[in-house]
């Protein structure tokens, strides 16, 4: 009996950790279209990076909106950080995709009204998509 209880635990633990690594990340649209649900939840979700001056967003493919990405540079994966500001800074034009886990406020004041943001707790992936073109492409002379 007194092995049987450990045994049952690791059983239930390995049973919770594989079904959080499987869960589907939610698309913008569908986290923006039930933001009531998931305010103050911790979400998983897949986007497009998109940049401002001052903000970095997250949107979804045939979403008007996005939600804006809070996270914190320093212990934020490099290459992740790396690939938002190659996007601000346009020097890499190519779509940024990435999943992201955290906690979901959808009515947060900003400076010019309200919106709704991730705090991001966890960079899961993140990746170019498509062939990096040269910056500026050789220029062919007329024969």
């Amino acid at each position: 009996m007194t092995r049987t209880i450990p045994l049952i635990l690791a059983s239930m633990v390995i049973a919770v950790v594989s079904a959080t690594s499987q869960e589907k990340a939610l698309d913008v649209c569908t986290l923006l279209k039930s933001a009531r649900k998931y305010d103050g939840k911790v979400v998983l979700v897949a986007g497009s990076v998109l940049v401002a001056q001052n903000a970095t967003a997250i949107g979804g493919e045939g979403c008007s909106r996005a939600v804006i990405l809070s996270f914190d540079r320093d212990s934020t994966p490099h290459d992740f950080v790396a690939g938002v500001d190659g996007r601000r800074l346009g020097l890499d034009p190519r779509p940024f995709r990435v999943t992201v886990e955290g906690r979901f406020r959808r009515h947060v004041r900003a400076p010019l009204g309200y919106v709704s943001r991730i705090e991001v707790t966890r960079a899961l992936s993140w990746e170019f998509i498509g062939e990096k073109k040269p910056a500026n492409p050789p220029v062919q002379k007329p024969q």
